[in-house]
């Protein structure tokens, strides 16, 4: 049994893999809010029942609160800040705030992402410098964007650390894969100021830290994405140029 302030948790398991970024986001969220939970590794591929008990399409993150099943890393974040409102939010508090959180936090997964496996997956030398070029483009427009709307802070929402910021780290932390497989780093340049500010200030979060992996282990594991021969729904979206699961 689990205490969230004076409410009681009869079950809170969080089904997880470590190699995923996207079951990150879904731990480092419960981190941040405080909650006690069970954290249950899994192996995505091999659909182990007790996954699919929670989520139907056997993918991870997947919460289990209560008998509640919620899959899907942002919708894991928004529905953990809806289920305790009384933890450490997520979100800001002023509704603008909250839609700009909502906006980046899309941003990242729709021009930030999908590039970044694109940019591991594709063979050929001009696909890659493709893939380099739009990564940054993508980027120097986050960076734009923050510095006309909250150039006195370093978070992707305003004042606080949200659900936008969440959503990034997973991917920020996994640049030394890109720059081992293929030698892309994001340059020291006053374009992406606003970003390296960003990586500086949130670095050593505590959540961010204890969620890591280990780093040898996850550059073998990305090995499959490098040489292009992953299975994953991910690695099968990016090649046939569909949407991300």
């Amino acid at each position: 049994i689990g205490f969230c302030l004076n409410r009681i948790i009869m079950s809170l398991k969080l089904f997880s893999a470590w190699f995923c970024p996207f079951a990150q986001r879904a731990w480092i969220g419960l981190l941040e809010k405080g909650l006690e939970f069970q954290y249950v590794e899994v192996n995505p591929y091999d659909k182990p029942k007790e996954l699919m008990d929670v989520n139907p399409f056997g993918l991870v993150p997947a919460v289990d609160v209560d008998g509640e099943n919620v899959w899907d890393s942002m919708i894991v974040l928004e529905y953990l800040d809806d289920k305790f409102p009384d933890t450490p939010s997520l979100l800001p508090k002023a509704a603008k705030e909250r839609a700009v959180a909502r906006y980046f936090a899309d941003y990242i997964n729709k021009k930030m992402v999908p590039v970044f496996y694109r940019l591991l997956q594709n063979q050929q030398a001009d696909q890659q410098a493709t893939a380099k070029s739009d990564y940054l483009e993508a980027l120097g427009s986050l960076c734009t964007q923050l510095d006309k709307m909250y150039p006195d802070t370093v978070w992707l929402s305003g004042a606080s650390f949200s659900i936008a910021d969440i959503g990034f780290l997973p991917w920020a932390d996994r640049m030394y894969i890109l720059e081992h497989f293929r030698q892309f780093t994001v340059p020291e340049d006053p374009k992406f100021a606003r970003y390296h500010k960003w990586w500086d200030a949130v670095k050593d979060r505590k959540s961010f830290v204890d969620t890591k992996a280990d780093r040898d282990k996850l550059l073998q594991s990305y090995q499959r994405y490098a040489d292009n021969s992953a299975t994953s729904l991910v690695a099968k979206a990016i090649n046939q140029g569909g949407a991300m699961p």
